[in-house]
């Protein structure tokens, strides 16, 4: 899971900072009020707009939508910016340069909950190969592949 201030039993695999995302070379960062685009249900809004709030930022929700991928279009044509995990950003985005004076965000814990499974040799793999993953998303600022990791096992993952 991705939260705030996690359940002590939980194992915690990374704790990664939040970063404002915008086009490569956007300026839509600069705009007043800033335009914000999420996805419904995001866990990061109700962070950023809190911190857009106390740095006395004017914002405007331009794109509530169900679809990551209109998400992903609307902030690729620099018509709106997004908070999301540093490191997890797809290509034709990058992090908006702290020079355009948006606030800093807050950490969130990635961390992993488990319990007894009938198929616990599978779970226990599952989630050694999660592990595996997310310890390498401090050496290439990426999450791995796990359905590699898993030696093809196939998974169902949204």
């Amino acid at each position: 899971t991705t939260e705030i201030n996690g359940d002590p039993q939980a194992e915690l695999l990374a704790n990664l900072p939040m970063v404002w995302c915008g086009g490569v070379a956007g300026q839509a960062a600069r705009a007043r009020p800033l335009r914000l685009a999420y996805e419904m249900g995001c866990l990061f809004r109700t962070s950023a707009q809190e911190a857009l709030d106390r740095a006395g930022i004017a914002w405007e929700t331009s794109v509530e939508t169900r679809s990551s991928r209109t998400v992903e279009a609307t902030v690729s044509a620099d018509l709106a910016v997004t908070p999301c995990r540093k490191g997890t950003e797809p290509p034709q985005w990058e992090e908006v340069p702290k020079s355009f004076g948006l606030p800093e965000l807050p950490e969130f814990e990635i961390s992993m909950y488990s319990g007894n499974s009938p198929n616990q040799p599978l779970a226990d793999k599952l989630a050694d190969a999660v592990r595996r993953a997310y310890g390498k998303v401090g050496e290439t600022g990426r999450q791995g592949d796990i359905a590699a990791e898993l030696g093809g096992i196939p998974m169902n993952a949204p």
